[in-house]
């Protein structure tokens, strides 16, 4: 028997082992093409949750730190007799209305409701009411509102808002002029007595249309 020269033996071993390494390297990318698959799936992933967090924090911040919001159970103290009658209002007191203004704007916002009470020349004009049943919360806002005829009242006009509950003060709005109104926001409970009281400020009482803006009783 003769034996296979060794030229031919080293050729078919070179031969086996190109063919071993062919199919190592199709293993090889065959392994790998899952994970480099896998890769930009898992980037495509976090993205959009990246960009959706990146808007509803965008869009919370851009809100105001405290919407303003009237309830629609609410009760609004120009559709309720007063406890304690007003007095010293100059003009009386002025429901849904600012003097003989027969609407309330302020700061050019229109408001449906509300209680104008125009200082008198010396002294503090005044109101109460008792709150009802099933109420936790005095809200509105305040300011000089506008009024047709008088164009210079926006440089002359000023006032002081103040809320006592059961004769303690509970707000102090210190000196208003025209512009944007405040919005306040007080606790109450069942039976208290709120009394809003305005005083004419630092000059006199020319042009001081103090208003209650949509002055209301918030449910709890």
């Amino acid at each position: 028997m003769k034996s296979t020269p060794i030229p031919v033996i080293l050729f078919l071993t070179s031969i086996f082992m190109l063919m071993s390494c062919k199919q190592s390297s199709v293993k090889a990318i065959q392994t790998l093409t899952p994970t480099r698959e896998v890769a930009p799936t898992s980037t495509l992933t976090s993205t959009p949750t990246s960009i959706a967090t990146l808007s509803a924090t965008s869009t919370i911040a851009a809100q105001p730190t405290a919407a303003y919001f009237v309830s629609p159970d609410s009760l609004f103290l120009s559709d309720m007799p007063p406890y304690i009658n007003p007095k010293y209002v100059y003009g009386g007191l002025a429901i849904n209305k600012v003097f003989w203004q027969p609407e309330i704007w302020i700061d050019g916002k229109y408001y449906a409701k509300g209680l104008g009470m125009h200082p008198p020349s010396e002294g503090i004009a005044f109101v109460g009411y008792r709150v009802p049943k099933g109420y936790t919360t005095f809200a509105s806002l305040v300011g000089l509102a506008w009024q047709d005829g008088n164009p210079g009242c926006e440089t002359v006009g000023d006032a002081r808002f103040r809320v006592y509950i059961n004769n303690e003060l509970a707000f102090d709005s210190g000196l208003v002029r025209f512009g944007p109104p405040l919005a306040i926001s007080i606790a109450i409970e069942e039976d208290d007595v709120i009394r809003l009281e305005v005083d004419r400020g630092e000059d006199d009482y020319d042009c001081d249309h103090a208003t209650w803006a949509e002055a209301r009783f918030e449910p709890r």
